[in-house]
């Protein structure tokens, strides 16, 4: 597993520094229970995903326009929910039909999933334009709850850090732009894994924004390096607007791990409640009625509060 359930190719390989990677991180995914594969306008609503050995559901490869809508994940090996890949056609694609685009994960309930596999993720999307994470429950993971990005910079124009230099470089951007991930209430994750975050980036993606979403008491226990995080920008994250989030009882409440291709300046970090530490109550800042008034409106909407009660 080398990051949210992913495995290096053995065909695509590419030796740098000390270690052996794959091209462009051009990497396996796992498989999920239900496939979804150049699918159109297809809407899941209140459906149930639960006991399954692999991961949930997955939109990939020119799935466009879907919506996952008040369905509930317990109980997974692996990732609940994927959208798009992390391979050529979606980084690059040759052809704008490809695209994994406008497809939204919303009003979920998703908990105790990677109870097998720990670098899975609540939500995971790659290579992806306008994907719309909101409203969503998610507690009790191992690791992260909402990954999107992949490439660590390598796929970017220009390449990433020098350091991991790859056969060629990129002069046009990758078609991680638009994603909006927002309003979402996530605790408990990164219980038993370490260098993660209830929301966590990477690569260049304009036009994305994180907003409005309550993050709270997420850490592994049992850590002593404490590098859980409430939002991570990790590298190659750039242009991308965070605001207007609460997070509160994390190690760490916002990671930058971009500062060599000088990309902290283009991430957009206003107007947010942030408190650090993680024992105690959540004092000063939190308590405020601008606090509130996000954790309010974070989490499931009130059509679909009935999930709580899932058992």
């Amino acid at each position: 597993d080398l990051q949210a359930n992913f495995v290096l190719d053995w065909r695509n390989p590419y030796r740098r520094g000390t270690g052996l990677t794959a091209v462009h991180n051009e990497v396996i995914k796992s498989p999920s229970n239900l496939v979804c594969r150049t699918a159109k306008s297809v809407v899941f609503k209140r459906c149930t995903f639960n006991k399954l050995g692999g991961g949930g559901i997955d939109l990939e490869y020119g799935s466009q326009n879907n919506a996952i809508v008040g369905c509930t994940f317990r109980d997974i090996s692996g990732s609940a929910v994927q959208v798009g890949d992390v391979l050529k056609d979606d980084h690059h694609p040759d052809d704008p039909r490809k695209t994994v685009k406008d497809n939204a994960v919303v009003n979920n309930y998703i908990r105790d999933c990677g109870v097998e596999y720990w670098g899975s993720v609540g939500v995971f999307a790659g290579y992806t334009d306008g994907t719309v994470i909101a409203h969503n429950e998610i507690c009790d993971l191992p690791y992260t709850a909402i990954s999107v990005g992949w490439g660590w910079g390598e796929e970017d124009v220009g390449g990433g850090r020098e350091d991991y230099q790859q056969p060629f470089k990129y002069q046009t951007p990758t078609s991680s732009k638009n994603n909006r991930i927002e309003y979402n209430h996530i605790q408990g994750a990164i219980s038993k894994t370490d260098d993660g975050a209830a929301i966590y980036t990477l690569g260049n993606q304009p036009g994305t924004v994180l907003r409005g979403n309550h993050i709270h008491d997420c850490r592994n226990s049992s850590s002593k390096r404490g590098w859980s995080s409430g939002i991570y920008f990790d590298e190659g994250s750039g242009f991308i607007e965070c605001t207007a989030n609460v997070v509160y009882k994390v190690p760490i409440v916002v990671s930058y791990n971009n500062l060599v291709q000088d990309r902290k300046a283009t991430c957009k970090v206003h107007d947010n409640l942030f408190e650090n530490g993680f024992e105690g109550s959540p004092p000063g800042a939190i308590e405020t009625n601008a606090a509130k008034s996000i954790i309010e409106k974070a989490g499931l909407e009130a059509e679909y509060e009935d999930l709580l009660k899932t058992q």
